[in-house]
């Protein structure tokens, strides 16, 4: 479902914050889904 895919997302930022706070590696991609962006922010 949905929720499901949006709860995952939220606690892989979660995860990846604490490794890397200062980059955003998941991002929203409004009306598709998300994006995973290995660029340096």
């Amino acid at each position: 479902s949905e929720q499901a895919i949006d709860a995952l997302a939220r606690r892989l930022r979660e995860r990846i914050a604490e490794i890397d706070p200062n980059n955003k590696y998941v991002e929203t991609v409004r009306g598709h889904g998300f994006r995973l962006n290995l660029t340096e922010s």
